[in-house]
């Protein structure tokens, strides 16, 4: 279950039994923000260049489908085993949500903001982020494999036990971000972009070799 510091604030009472096709579509065609429902098995597919503000929703075992042109901005949201494999989530928001063995598989974060939110067993594994914003959130044992991070820029997060196997970082400064718990097997990395990175000293001969330093006794 999401843990603090991060995670949403849902309201006391949230409306059950609705489709969530139906009401999104409907919250799109009438500009309404999408507010206060619970909703199970469901799939949020939306109208082209749609622009949709969901705000203290549950989602559970949820399809997210989100392609180029849609906006999508969650503020405390929590979905559980919901999918978001291959949606392109361009300049969309995750603001203070909670997210719980979902899979996000090839899911594309350009231009996109994260913050205050909380990933717990996600597979996240070939998604790609691009001049996004990670701000003050939380990737707990989390499958981070060939995850590309691209200008992106890390303010306070936090990896707990997670695996970031033939990620690739570019342009991405890692300084203070705390790795020890992560496993970094074939980890693309310039030497710039490590600086500062916080790592146990198996990693750092791990890295060593990976950047081409010869270690000899």
């Amino acid at each position: 279950m999401i843990r603090p510091p991060y995670g949403p604030e849902l309201p006391a009472r949230l409306r059950e039994g609705e489709s969530l096709a139906d009401v999104s579509c409907e919250a799109c065609s009438s500009g309404d923000d999408l507010e206060g429902f619970r909703f199970e098995d469901g799939a949020l597919d939306l109208c082209e260049s749609a622009r949709l503000d969901v705000r203290g929703c549950v989602f559970e075992r949820c399809r997210v489908s989100i392609t180029l042109g849609q906006r999508v901005d969650f503020k405390n949201c929590l979905f559980l085993s919901c999918d978001f494999s291959g949606a392109q989530l361009d300049n969309c928001g995750l603001r203070q949500c909670g997210l719980s063995s979902c899979r996000l598989t090839g899911a594309v974060f350009s231009e996109s903001l994260v913050q205050f939110t909380t990933f717990e067993g996600c597979a996240l594994d070939l998604a790609a982020f691009g001049q996004t914003k990670l701000q003050d959130s939380v990737f707990a044992s989390c499958k981070l494999d060939q995850v590309s991070w691209n200008e992106v820029r890390l303010q306070r997060l936090r990896l707990e036990d997670c695996s970031l196997r033939r990620a690739e970082i570019e342009r991405t400064p890692l300084r203070g971000l705390d790795l020890r718990t992560c496993v970094l097997d074939g980890l693309t990395v310039l030497p710039e972009n490590l600086r500062g990175a916080v790592v146990t000293s198996a990693q750092a001969l791990q890295l060593a070799v990976l950047l081409g330093i010869e270690i000899r006794d």
